[in-house]
């Protein structure tokens, strides 16, 4: 059995896109959601090791797990967040598929970010991940917060992680006018009770390539609008959503995804959110 494990949880797609896998490749097992508060944590681990073969870990846990792992794959060392746990044998080790679902993401594209320059909107958990995938891509970028000493926060991790690293750090009111090759925005404008709103204003948007929002829902979302109308080439974060729960089984299962069927998971998981193909 296995599960995600957060709060809240209720509205998450997870155990669509994982049950969506078991089916197709003929697993029999199930996963659930399960509704952990933090002071639940510990307690709840501890069970997880008995019960559980795997499991999937969300907000507000990501961080908070840690201690009470036994071991850190790479990814999520270098993230400093786990996403997925495997059970093995008793001993749970924590990963992060987070990165690697980012770069997945842009597979319908084919788009190479290798030494772009990137603006990334955002200095909170996604923009982390993102950072961190765009520190071993080589790229130049600018993080643009509305709390800057956050975004400087996020600087000197990167610092920290890759000496040399190219990145520069503005409020997001007063983004410098380079010439952008990518735009992702890791805040939450555009969705909720923001949605409807943009987190940069259209004439950013010039002779930059692609835009790249990680809101899933809405499908489009103002700036997507606004970045297609400039000519620019556009991707939503369901693509990173589905990516990164597929390699969370290809961890458990020790398998691949082939890619053929990776398309199939994400016209329905598309088709579940949006209603349509």
């Amino acid at each position: 059995m296995f599960a995600v494990v957060g709060t809240p949880i209720q509205h998450s797609l997870s155990p669509s896109l994982h049950n969506l896998l078991f089916q197709a490749w003929g697993v029999d097992d199930t996963y659930l959601r399960w509704e952990v508060l933090p002071h639940e944590l510990e307690t709840a681990v501890a069970m997880f090791r008995r019960n559980l073969a795997g499991f999937n870990v969300t907000a507000p846990h990501k961080k908070s797990i840690i201690p009470y792992l036994d071991g850190l794959h790479f990814s999520a060392e270098l993230y400093g967040a786990v996403n997925t746990v495997k059970n093995e044998s008793g001993q749970l080790i924590g990963y992060n598929t987070d990165g690697i679902g980012f770069l997945r993401g842009l597979d319908e594209l084919d788009y190479d970010l290798h030494g772009t320059r990137v603006l990334l909107l955002g200095a909170g958990g996604a923009a982390q991940t993102v950072a961190l995938e765009l520190a071993l891509q080589g790229c130049v970028f600018t993080i643009a917060n509305r709390e800057v000493s956050r975004a400087y926060t996020l600087q000197v991790l990167l610092e920290n992680r890759f000496p040399g690293v190219d990145v520069e750090i503005t409020d997001i009111t007063r983004i410098p006018r380079h010439p952008y090759d990518v735009v992702i925005n890791a805040t939450p404008v555009g969705m909720g009770d923001l949605q409807g709103e943009t987190p940069l204003a259209s004439h950013y948007l010039h002779g930059v390539k692609l835009v790249y929002d990680l809101i899933y829902n809405p499908a489009r979302t103002k700036l997507l609008q606004l970045a297609q109308e400039a000519g620019c080439q556009t991707v939503n974060g369901l693509g990173m959503l589905v990516h990164q729960g597929m390699r969370a089984q290809e961890i458990w299962q020790d398998r691949e995804v082939e890619p053929q069927l990776a398309e199939q998971i994400l016209e329905a998981m598309a088709k579940e959110l949006y209603g349509h193909d």
